[in-house]
């Protein structure tokens, strides 16, 4: 699931390979990686009336990951800055949505450039093509579920990805 910096150099040229640069668009417009897809938290999450972020609807997914040129035979490789939980997220997105060639960058964005990698402002879009989701349920839990489960604390981990925000307003 992790894309080393020696990996990225390696298929940086390859056809179907797609990159999301997931920063904020004004760290993406000041430099980021040839091919590289600006995109953004919002556009794969749904708040509900308590403020959950939840899973995008399966149609909006399909429309944003085939307008990013993401199809089941695509590797995609999602980048990100350590301290910002957006490229997990929409890494998971993706892989909820049964996309299995999803990888996350092992290597910040914002230090692309000291490992050699060239940056443009450049922007890049890939062909859209159809992107077909598959939900994964396996990868999600709801909170009922989550509940009744908690009590067989032994063969039970939660791993919390929430902002720091986020898990400070609550959590188990």
């Amino acid at each position: 699931m992790l894309a080393s910096v020696d990996w990225l150099k390696e298929h940086l040229s390859d056809p179907d390979l797609v990159l999301l640069d997931v920063r904020p668009k004004t760290m993406f417009l000041y430099g980021h990686l040839p091919k590289a897809q600006s995109v953004s938290i919002q556009q794969v999450i749904s708040v509900d009336e308590f403020g959950s972020h939840l899973a995008a609807d399966a149609q909006q997914i399909a429309e944003l990951f085939g307008s990013l040129g993401i199809d089941e035979g695509k590797t995609v490789v999602v980048i990100g800055d350590g301290m910002d939980s957006s490229s997990a997220r929409i890494a998971w997105t993706l892989l909820y949505f049964g996309h299995q060639k999803t990888m996350l960058l092992d290597a910040n964005a914002s230090e692309l450039s000291r490992y050699g990698f060239p940056l443009v402002r450049q922007n890049h879009t890939n062909t859209k093509t159809t992107f077909t989701p598959k939900i994964n349920p396996d990868i999600h839990i709801d909170c009922d579920t989550l509940k009744d489960r908690l009590d067989d604390s032994d063969s039970l981990q939660v791993l919390d990805a929430r902002t720091l925000q986020e898990y400070m307003a609550g959590h188990l």
